[in-house]
């Protein structure tokens, strides 16, 4: 991802404030996936949602009173703390610059965070996309498959 990219999909988060979180996948590893709204999952369990928020690398998920699961955790052992996420509601979040390190604030003062780990990501271009790993992105209906299209909706 590349500065402008990051500030595409930051514009999109606020089109998910405000929807109940409905399922959490891992892939075992670091990846979280955070599906909100209506969902329908395909028959090789891929998850389509109204609005996804995906985070890569280094993340952690607390409660007000302390860390409940992380990035590096076995999965077994950090599921049933991220199904906590789920039916509540998006609160809101928060993008801060230069790092573009992601809060999520969820109902009952569940919060996530994600922290951009790779320098790469704050380059204006990038040779190869390859060499970029990325942090977060959101998909889902209606947001374009290119990371730099900014919502149109959020303005300057």
């Amino acid at each position: 991802m590349t500065v402008a990219a990051f500030e595409a999909q930051a514009s999109w988060l606020p089109t998910v404030v405000g929807r109940p979180c409905s399922a959490i996948r891992t892939d075992g590893g670091t990846m979280l996936s955070l599906h909100f709204g209506e969902f329908r999952e395909s028959p090789d369990g891929e998850i389509e949602a109204e609005r996804t928020i995906t985070v890569e690398g280094a993340w952690r998920l607390e409660s007000a009173v302390e860390v409940i699961a992380a990035a590096k955790d076995p999965d077994d052992e950090r599921l049933e703390f991220l199904e906590l996420l789920v039916g509540r509601t998006l609160d809101g979040f928060d993008v801060t610059r230069p790092g573009f390190d992601l809060t999520l604030s969820f109902q009952e003062g569940y919060v996530a965070r994600c922290f951009p780990v790779d320098s790469l990501e704050y380059a204006e271009e990038v040779e190869d996309l390859e060499d970029i790993e990325v942090s977060w992105w959101i998909t889902g209906a209606g947001i374009p498959d290119d990371w730099e299209s900014a919502n149109e909706a959020s303005g300057p």
